[in-house]
């Protein structure tokens, strides 16, 4: 997102801007990972035409921001096979019913609905139907209309025969990262893309994005700027965003580290972060946080703990430490 925001903003005119909606499915066809800028709210259904989840616009359109004020942090879904991403522009929920007034979101979600129901197999070709006979009725479009649909459905398995063995060497590494590096960069997409060019790390880029990006945010906003997540429900993720920047700015001296540890042997990776923050997190004599997921990490850390092998506090809770499994499929 952060790319394409600055080539739209070096590209388009002052007065014009691109709303976007960039969603990865992974491999395995069970995690979506979405950014959604300016385009109305996606659903995620079943194949009963049950509504799971919403995927909300959370962020500034594209080609609006400068680099040092974009917002690229991204939502993770857990899905299932039988689940499918329906996306839309503005001009779908804008149509006109036979009474003039527009079909809107709730609208367009019945439709949906009521498509899944009776015919899963062919529902979106159903629901193209319906909105080109609105078209056809009513003959003024006020709008663009875009409409997609993604099914989470697994991608063909790599063939174990095109396999090879990787030899690398073992290696120890570590990063600080501090507010410099925040201002410049998007700092875990630059390091799980240096980690990325090793062939025995490539596959699984997304899940280690999704780890370290994960564990970096939490230190960052909790143990550091000493923001809670239930602070997004009460000022809501705008708000709670400006503050995030606000707290950023007026912490200029921090500093949190990476120790990455790479055994090709074993095939795990393993790394530790933490920070020069004075707010480490509560937790009891096994290393178990003593405070809800909901209470300090929202569903962060959950995500973390589906994906890795062990997950836990170290040092009465000022270090974090993951250790992943290389040898498992790609997520």
């Amino acid at each position: 997102a952060a790319e394409f925001n600055q080539r739209l903003l070096n590209l388009l005119p002052d007065d014009m801007f691109c709303a976007a909606l960039i969603i990865e499915l992974s491999p395995g066809g069970e995690r979506l990972t979405c950014w959604n800028g300016g385009i109305p709210d996606a659903l995620v259904i079943n194949s009963s035409g049950e509504v799971q989840h919403h995927i909300p616009s959370r962020h500034m359109a594209l080609g609006i921001l400068s680099t040092d004020d974009f917002d690229n942090q991204v939502e993770h879904l857990f899905v299932s096979h039988d689940h499918s991403v329906i996306a839309f522009t503005d001009g779908v929920v804008e149509m006109q019913l036979a009474d003039k007034a527009m079909l809107g979101e709730s609208g367009f979600t019945q439709m949906v609905s009521r498509a899944w129901q009776r015919d899963p197999e062919h529902a979106f070709e159903r629901i193209c139907q319906q909105l080109k006979q609105m078209m056809d009725a009513n003959q003024q479009i006020h709008d663009d209309l875009s409409l997609v649909a993604l099914d989470c459905k697994r991608t063909a398995p790599v063939d174990s025969k095109q396999l090879t063995e990787h030899n690398h060497l073992p290696f120890k590494l570590s990063v600080t990262i501090g507010q410099r590096e925040m201002e410049k960069l998007d700092p875990m997409q630059h390091l799980v893309d240096s980690l990325g060019k090793m062939e025995a790390l490539k596959s699984h880029k997304t899940t280690l994005y999704l780890l370290f990006a994960e564990c970096f945010n939490n230190i960052l906003d909790h143990n550091v700027l000493q923001l809670d997540s239930d602070m997004k429900e009460v000022l809501g993720f705008e708000r709670y965003y400006v503050e995030r920047q606000q707290r950023l700015r007026q912490n200029q001296d921090f500093a949190i580290q990476i120790d990455i540890h790479y055994t090709p042997v074993e095939e795990r990776i393993s790394f530790a972060i933490s920070s020069n923050g004075e707010c480490p997190f509560p937790v009891d004599r096994t290393g178990e946080s003593v405070a809800t997921n909901e209470q300090l990490f929202g569903r962060g850390l959950e995500l973390v703990k589906n994906f890795a092998d062990k997950v836990e506090w170290r040092e009465q809770g000022r270090i974090l430490f993951v250790d992943y499994d290389l040898s498992r499929p790609p997520a």
